[in-house]
Parts: structure tokens; sequence; C-alpha cells
């Protein structure tokens, strides 16, 4: 049986390593679907040490677009399950290479947008039930906090905040992590 597991909660929470934890427990075949780009020195620092401290047995995947797609890869294929770190992530490097002014008020390519985003995150959960995996996406919690000042981050706020429901009504458990400490919500 195919399971979705969504993590979230704030930055430095204990996301990431409460979903490996979870991850572990199934199995010792997992795709990580790492969605973080090295923008810079630093990024690329934090990538590398993430990259270091998985098990040797897991398979990395930098991806953070046409996550549906990956069917015939042979990492995917050979994986059990699948941990996408993660949607704030993809949402923002998706963001950055769209060629759209997200400081406009053009809602129509915003919805258009969005829509691209929230169907590829429904194909991967899509896929992975159709090749039995079980699915583990991460993602920040950023609505608890003041809106923001400028329209780009507003609309990356809202986006993510729909984009963190959707993947919190497919999954069959959820949880939000706080300082460290998992609360289960689902």
């Amino acid at each position: 049986m195919q399971d979705i597991i969504f993590v979230t909660g704030g930055a430095r929470s204990g996301k990431s390593s409460f979903a490996e934890g979870i991850a572990s427990g199934y199995s010792e075949r997992v795709l990580y679907l790492a969605t973080a780009v090295g923008f810079d020195e630093e990024m690329k620092e934090r990538i590398r040490n993430h990259r270091n401290a998985r098990p040797v047995t897991w398979k990395t995947v930098e991806r953070f677009e046409a996550l549906g797609d990956m069917a015939e890869e042979p990492d995917f294929k050979e994986s059990d399950v699948i941990l996408l770190d993660c949607l704030s992530l993809m949402l923002n490097n998706r963001m950055h290479y769209a060629g759209i002014d997200f400081g406009s008020r053009d809602f129509e390519s915003f919805i258009g947008f969005e829509q691209e985003v929230l169907g590829d995150l429904g194909q991967l959960a899509a896929l992975a039930e159709r090749t039995n995996k079980r699915l583990i996406i991460v993602s920040n919690e950023i609505g608890m906090g003041l809106v923001p000042a400028d329209p780009v981050s507003r609309q990356y706020r809202d986006m993510l905040g729909r984009l963190n429901r959707f993947a919190a009504k497919m999954a069959h458990e959820a949880y939000f992590l706080v300082s460290g400490m998992p609360i289960k919500i689902k």
C-alpha cells in the first residue's frame, strides 16, 4: 500500500531529520528528491553537508520540476521510498526560473503557474501510487508570521500555503514540527 506523509514546520524545526527518520524506518532504498539549487557558495555548502549526512544506500536526485516524469529513471525504479525535500525550495526555484513578474498584478499568469506546480506535485503522488512507493513530502510553514512587505513575497507565501494544503489533503499522515518536537496533525 502506498502512503503519503506530509511533514511541515518552521525553519530549523527538525522537519528534514524527522522525515529522514520516517524514510529510514521503511527501507534502505530511499530516493531523496532534493529541490535546492546552489545559487551561492553558502547554499552549495549546505547542499554538500545535507548530501554527506544521508545514508550511503540512499540515492539523490536534484530536481525541482517535472517530478511526475521520473518513472523510467533507474534511481526511481530501484527505490521504495521517495523523500521530497522540500516544497518551499521547489516553489522558490520554480518562481525564479518562471519568467513571470510576480510583483505585477497579472493574476492570470499566477493562476496558470500555480496550477502547473500543483499538477506536478499531483503527478508525483500519482506516480508513487502507481509504482507502490511511499512518498514523504517536506515543506516549511511560513504563514504564521507577519504579512510580507512586498508583492513577490506575498505571492510566494500565498502559493506555498496553497501548495502545503494540497499536500496535506493528499497525505495519509501529517506532522507539524515545533522546536524539534513532532505533533501528529493527521
